[in-house]
């Protein structure tokens, strides 16, 4: 009898972590500016959120285009400090993930010395800061 309470009061428990984790993040806005470290060589930023930054010159984006020869990914990032990175890259798995992105998504990329991307991601969720029309 012991060992059930036991067992009902961790499932209880949990149930309660889990429903006011969960209330906690209803309405929960995220601004999120271009950050880069180009020490681990990678970008990020909501796109709503640097739209909407008082910095004119802030950025981040990723552009799709095509051609006879196929795809090509191009993706910038340029922080409040004035660093700028670009990668890009033609392989079919970062044209995917370039097709998910939206103007409320959070872009985040990794490039190499020869500035070629080596990941993308794009999260698009209720907390990015959307743009302001």
């Amino acid at each position: 009898m012991i060992k059930k309470l036991g067992l009902t009061a961790l499932c209880t428990a949990m149930l309660l972590v889990t429903v006011f984790t969960v209330s906690g993040w209803a309405g929960w806005k995220w601004p999120y500016p271009v950050y880069i470290n180009t020490v681990m060589q990678s970008a990020n930023g909501a796109v709503g959120s640097v739209r909407n930054s008082s910095d004119p010159n802030e950025y981040i984006s990723c552009n799709l285009s095509t051609s006879g020869s196929g795809h090509m990914v191009n993706c910038y990032a340029l922080d409040a400090g004035g660093t700028f990175v670009t990668c890009a890259s033609s392989a079919a798995n970062m044209v995917t993930v370039m097709s998910a992105m939206t103007s409320a998504s959070n872009i985040s990329f990794g490039y190499d010395n020869a500035g070629n991307c080596t990941s993308l991601q794009v999260s698009t969720a209720s907390y990015w800061e959307p743009p302001v029309p």
